[in-house]
C-alpha cells in the first residue's frame, strides 16, 4: 500500500480493526509477486508513487493479469489525479478508505 513502513502498518492495523484481512507489500513489485504467487486478493490499495514499481504500473498489471481484483490508489500528489481507478487523496480518514473498499467489493459482484 505504501512504501513508508509506518503509514503502511498504521493503515493495515486500522483495516484489520475494521474486520478486513490485510496483506502488506512494501512496493508494487512485492504486491505483484504476491498476486502472481496465487495469493487470494479482492482489493489492492496502493500509493501512486512507489519505489521499483509505481502504483499506476501495478494497477496496469493488475487490470491485465488479474481482472477480478479491484484497485484503489492513494496519492498526496497531482500525479495520480487522472488515474483510471478510484483515487483517494492523502491525507485520508479510515471511513473514506472503508467506503471505497466497500464500493470496490460491491462492484466486483
Amino acid at each position: 500500500m505504501d512504501d513508508e513502513p509506518l503509514i503502511r502498518r498504521l493503515t493495515a492495523r486500522a483495516l484489520v480493526d475494521a474486520d478486513y484481512d490485510v496483506l502488506e507489500a512494501a512496493d508494487g513489485a512485492e504486491a505483484l509477486a504476491l498476486l502472481r504467487a496465487g495469493t487470494a486478493v479482492d482489493v489492492v490499495i496502493s500509493d501512486v508513487l512507489m519505489p521499483r514499481m509505481s502504483g499506476l504500473a501495478l494497477a496496469d498489471h493488475v487490470k491485465t493479469e488479474f481482472p477480478d481484483v479491484r484497485m484503489i490508489l492513494v496519492s498526496g500528489y497531482e500525479s495520480g489525479r487522472h488515474a483510471p481507478f478510484p483515487l483517494l487523496p492523502k491525507p485520508f480518514q479510515l471511513p473514506e478508505l472503508v467506503a471505497l473498499i466497500t464500493r470496490a467489493l460491491t462492484e466486483k459482484n
